[in-house]
């Protein structure tokens, strides 16, 4: 079976980038729900695996005719997490509303079962 690759946008940290299971708008036929089960999370360069889930971004689906062009508001101007404010930002599609939610990386590092800071 086939990798399926997830879009990913940059956050505030350049060593941290989020994945954002939504179709990007690419115009190539990624099949039916290539993204199911599969949640936004915080990547650092260099791995694919997610250091951590982020919560529901609050996106809603996306009703745009397919094309990375077609809006000046693109996937990745909808979601940025701005690390050192602890604020992740998301812009639905309906274009109706900015959602900001607290969301320190630190903090949810230390509650992860991950031993990052150990190495």
């Amino acid at each position: 079976s086939q990798r399926v690759r997830v879009p990913c946008v940059p956050t505030s940290h350049p060593r941290f980038y989020v994945t954002v299971p939504m179709s990007p708008g690419a115009q190539i036929n990624m099949g039916h729900e290539p993204f199911k089960g599969v949640k936004p999370g915080i990547h650092e360069l260099g791995s694919e695996a997610a250091l951590l889930d982020l919560p529901d971004l609050g996106l809603g689906a996306n009703s745009e005719d397919g094309s990375w062009a077609s809006n000046d508001l693109s996937l990745d101007k909808r979601i940025y997490l701005n690390m050192s404010q602890n604020r992740l930002v998301s812009v639905p599609f309906i274009n109706d509303s900015v959602i900001v939610k607290e969301y320190n990386f630190n903090e949810e590092l230390k509650k992860s079962d991950l031993d990052y800071f150990s190495g």
